[in-house]
């Protein structure tokens, strides 16, 4: 296996798990002073963690595509960093389109 001069791989797999432990955060109101700052069912805080997940995937995801090619498509952290961005952005857009097709 060929290693990514950058440590890009490392770093992506770093960022998905700082992504979700800041949207497991955002999500629990700790933000937005509590539980009971998070407006009616909690739809404030779950946007905020949904913006917060989208913004560090997106991140994420960007940084593993750039290590593994760097590493020529053959790290397993690389890999590895990509479907930790990834899935959580399938699930997302999966989501969403779910949301828009019941309203249409």
């Amino acid at each position: 296996m060929k290693k990514s001069k950058a440590d890009l791989d490392v770093i992506s797999i770093g960022i998905a798990l700082a992504s979700f432990v800041l949207a497991a955060l955002a999500m629990s109101g700790s933000w937005s002073g509590g539980p009971s700052q998070c407006g009616d069912f909690g739809f404030t805080c779950l946007g905020n963690a949904i913006i917060v997940l989208v913004l560090g995937t997106l991140l994420g995801f960007v940084t593993a595509v750039m290590g593994l090619i760097l590493a020529r498509w053959r790290s397993w952290y690389g890999w590895l960093g990509l479907f930790l961005n990834g899935l959580p952005a399938v699930f997302i857009c999966g989501w969403l389109l779910l949301v828009f097709v019941a309203r249409g």
